[in-house]
């Protein structure tokens, strides 16, 4: 049965795809930022002509987390392929990308809560704040 959920996760493997880029989901809980030394629940990476592009989501999380996180990489995907330039200034990508997500996910009607992940989301943009 083909859900909105598999739907998802198949547009935007097709659509990193054409962007040499790939897309993989971990079991674990959350992946180790090898740069920053710290544990994140998902990145992306942009394709060189080196080295294939990937956004890599830690899945071991519940539903809702591991498809926001989904939904916020592939925003950086998509503002990367548009613009080339990625990480002008760190606050504005991040909360231009939260707003992506959050239309994302509902644009695609998922099964998820869309309360809690605005909470979500507003918690998130105000931890980096701080740093």
């Amino acid at each position: 049965m083909v859900t909105k959920i598999s739907e998802f996760i198949r547009f935007i493997r097709s659509e990193c795809k054409k962007r040499n880029t790939f897309v993989e989901f971990t079991p674990w809980k959350s992946i180790k930022d090898t740069e920053d030394n710290e544990n994140i629940e998902g990145f992306f990476q942009i394709p060189s002509r080196k080295r294939q592009g990937k956004i890599k989501i830690a899945a071991g999380v519940s539903k809702s987390t591991w498809l926001h996180t989904l939904a916020h990489e592939y925003a950086h995907f998509e503002y990367w392929k548009k613009n080339k330039s990625f990480r002008k200034s760190y606050l504005l990508d991040e909360k231009r990308t939260e707003e992506r997500a959050l239309e994302l996910l509902k644009e695609w009607k998922l099964p998820i809560n869309m309360k809690v992940r605005k909470k979500q989301s507003k918690k998130y943009l105000k931890s980096i704040e701080i740093v």
